[in-house]
């Protein structure tokens, strides 16, 4: 615990955390989840693995994703891109930016 009138350090448990609390205090938890936005997939001619990071959904009933693409400099418009073991998962980039 820091004390920044006294400028000292306390080591205490989380146990000890109402302690510190007033009256008018309140504590929020969060208890949102990360989707699994990393995938690993391979490039449809060479097999090159690559790496998408999904960002944001940009239209569901397109299923049109904002992503990051490592490494990036192998994808072109029109690269087909397949995911998992069946490789039922296809994705193909349609635009890019730098």
């Amino acid at each position: 615990v820091l004390n920044r009138k006294d400028q000292t350090i306390e080591h205490k448990q989380f146990k000890d955390l109402i302690d510190y609390f007033e009256p008018q205090d309140v504590m929020v938890l969060n208890n949102t989840k990360v989707f699994p936005a990393r995938l690993f997939g391979n490039k449809e001619k060479t097999g090159a693995r690559i790496e998408v990071f999904l960002l944001r959904e940009l239209n569901a009933e397109t299923r049109l994703w904002d992503v990051l693409v490592d490494p990036a400099r192998k994808i072109r418009i029109g690269n087909k891109l397949y995911f998992g073991e069946d490789e039922s998962l296809v994705a193909e980039v349609i635009d890019n930016t730098t």
